[in-house]
């Protein structure tokens, strides 16, 4: 046993039991006790608290001693923060469940879309084999403590004293060697961008200090807390800028200096770092890639596959950990857990006959710790949002259907998951379809209703992809490919009526879904934040119903194309339909725009069709639609219209437009051509 390390402490108990004693702990023993808890009323018994969906603020700080309670839920994204933020000769405390076989997960709320919490015994069948692990690997440095009624109030005080845990040494990690070393490197490179990876507690942020203090440099971060580290190590006039408040101020900014760093820049949506790239000459940026801080490793999926030129990009990392010593147990527990170190294998075999396909069920993942990090480990390193929670996900989601690839039948190439969808009630989906509810789930089903106002979709049983990885060394391969008919030839078995997949739009994938047999049917009219790109859902028909579905969206986003072009930026390669007459199906999504809560963005083209009509029609009674034209005229941008009528915001916005409709087509007793 190290007395350096940090300790792990599992404490299962009846919840005044645990009460008393962590109120003797806390109290004797000084530290930080960070305290992250689904129960407010626990958490804020101590001073530093949070709930686990406020974790990343933590992110770039360092404390001494956690709590992290789960026992209304766990929250792993919330788990693996906590644990990197602590220093050496932390105690860790895990609060787990008295007894888990009525457990129900409150974070299950995150990712199972299911409206109430559901039990997840893979996922705690995993945790209690990492358990086993660590004992067998750290037997002195992990204690699961069962204690009730019968124990003193201060047994689990005297436990850590007893066991050495409990001391003020005050250790300071002075070894920089490793930042030194690559601190002379980065003065030698005249990249355009130059990304440092580490795990956590490798000092990332105390490097990019160094740098600062060795060249003009802004600093931004997802909030300032982020850089606390960062900023002990630099100069102390650097300047720190907001990522949103620096990118407002780009065009104006003529003495920026040639560096920018960015901290914990997998926690920035992508775009946003796309821009400050380019607002620079050159740009440093930090973070982890273990997929829990927002984008993981969409970094270096996504964002850099634009810079081609090998000088425009260096990589760099860090091994060796400061903030901890090195084969600390805490860190073998966490990245055990979360499966963050993703196997490799060299590819010998010849693909030609090689390739089995075939559907695995969740718990034939559980029983093989081989497969489920093979297969997560290729989701991580293939898709740019793959975090924590698609492991939650992949473990006990309802409704889930798993698919793989093997070559050789030795190792996972390929991987394919989906969920099942639709089959809702009439009643639920008129409710959907005019704005009053949306329910947890059926994501793409309900989305056809909402912003495609299509109830079939709904109606009818549909299987929607999730996600597709295969290795990177093995794609364009026809991989993707053999998944994807294993998973149609499962459909059509099932008797579903439809596939359907939501993507961020860009022609190279466009044309890979295309080549797979899906039509798009529907396109959002703003860019998604994480990916800055338009988000697409197209389909694939697989009975009679679903062909008939297919046809008719199709159908009416050729027609809405004519208008919502104006507003989309992208050149979607469909067939415009140029008759702009107003439909029986025009006036019926009016009436719903009007009299419900139906969507604002699914109705853009059909109030460009009216605005048409009444200018070609009936010039006279433009009058009565003065928001409408306004906005029309704006191609519906709403912060104009809203300043030109000094509304309070959008809400007043909508509530105006609506009503200005209804009053406008209550008057009108026959509106069509």
């Amino acid at each position: 046993m190290n007395k350096f390390f940090r300790h792990l402490i599992i404490l299962q108990a009846d919840n005044a039991v645990i009460t008393k004693q962590l109120d003797y702990v806390v109290t004797n023993i000084s530290g930080d006790w960070l305290t992250v808890s689904y129960d407010p009323l626990f958490a804020s018994r101590y001073q530093n608290h949070f709930l686990p969906n406020h974790a990343k603020s933590l992110l770039g700080q360092e404390f001494k001693h956690a709590i992290f309670d789960a026992r209304l839920g766990f929250n792993l994204d919330a788990f693996a923060i906590v644990t990197g933020t602590l220093i050496a000769e932390s105690v860790f405390i895990l609060i787990l469940p008295e007894e888990f076989s009525n457990w129900q997960d409150q974070d299950s709320l995150r990712w199972s879309e299911r409206p109430t919490a559901i039990p997840v015994p893979n996922f705690i069948a995993h945790l209690n084999l990492v358990i086993l692990k660590q004992k067998n690997q750290y037997p002195d440095d992990i204690c699961q403590l069962v204690i009730d009624s019968t124990h003193t109030d201060d047994y689990l005080l005297k436990f850590i004293a007893r066991n050495n845990w409990h001391h003020h040494s005050q250790l300071k990690f002075d070894d920089i060697a490793e930042q030194q070393s690559i601190l002379a490197q980065l003065k030698k490179l005249n990249s355009k961008i130059i990304f440092i990876s580490a795990k956590r507690g490798r000092g990332k942020s105390a490097l990019a200090g160094m740098f600062a203090k060795c060249n003009q440099c802004w600093i931004t971060a997802p909030n300032k807390n982020a850089v606390m580290t960062l900023m002990h190590f630099a100069p102390k006039n650097v300047q720190f800028f907001a990522p949103d408040e620096l990118i407002i101020q780009l065009p104006a900014l003529f003495d920026k200096p040639d560096w920018l760093i960015i901290d914990e820049a997998a926690m920035i949506p992508l775009p946003i770092i796309a821009k400050l790239i380019e607002g620079f000459k050159h740009v440093l940026l930090t973070s982890t890639v273990d997929g829990y801080e927002g984008t993981g490793q969409g970094l270096l999926l996504k964002l850099f596959t634009q810079y081609q030129h090998p000088n425009e990009v260096q990589f760099l990392s860090l091994v060796k950990p400061i903030r901890w010593l090195e084969n600390d147990p805490l860190e073998y527990f966490t990245e055990q857990l979360i499966l963050a170190n993703t196997p490799t294998f060299t590819l010998t075999d010849d693909l030609d006959n090689n390739i089995s396909v075939r559907m695995i069920n969740q718990l034939e993942l559980l029983q093989s710790g081989q497969l489920l990090t093979e297969f997560f480990g290729l989701l991580k390193s293939a898709h740019y949002r793959t975090t924590l929670i698609d492991l939650r996900r992949l473990l006990d989601a309802r409704n889930i259907l798993l698919y793989g690839a093997w070559l050789a039948n030795h190792h996972i190439i390929g991987v394919l998951i989906a969920i099942k969808e639709g089959g809702l009630a009439e009643p639920l989906i008129d409710q959907v379809l005019k704005g009053y509810r949306r329910p947890k789930g059926n994501l793409v089903a309900q989305s056809l209703v909402a912003h495609g106002s299509e109830p079939l979709a709904a109606k009818l049983h549909s299987i929607r992809i999730n996600r597709i990885a295969v290795n990177q060394e093995l794609r364009r391969q026809g991989i993707a490919s053999e998944l994807l008919n294993s998973l149609i030839e499962s459909a059509k078995l099932s008797g579903c009526d439809f596939i359907s997949v939501s993507f961020a739009y860009s022609t190279e994938m466009y044309h890979i879904w295309a080549s797979l047999g899906f039509t798009i049917v529907h396109i959002g009219t703003h860019k998604e934040a994480s990916s800055g790109s338009y988000a697409v859902m197209a389909i694939y028909p697989i009975s009679l119903d679903g062909a008939q579905l297919c046809d008719t969206m199709q159908t009416k986003l050729a027609r809405n194309w004519y208008w919502l072009r104006n507003i989309i930026d992208v050149d979607l390669p469909i067939i415009v339909d140029d008759n702009q007459s107003l439909s029986d199906k025009d006036k019926y999504e009016l009436s719903l725009f009007a009299e419900t809560l139906y969507a604002y963005s699914a109705s853009f083209a059909v109030l460009y069709r009216l605005a048409n009509w009444v200018k070609k029609k009936q010039p006279e009674s433009m009058s009565l639609l003065p928001l409408l034209l306004n906005l029309v005229d704006q191609n519906f941008c709403d912060k104009s219209v809203i300043k030109h009528y000094q509304l309070s915001g959008k809400n007043e916005l909508l509530v105006r437009l609506r009503r200005e409709i209804f009053e406008f087509i209550t008057i009108q007793e026959n509106i069509n051509e």
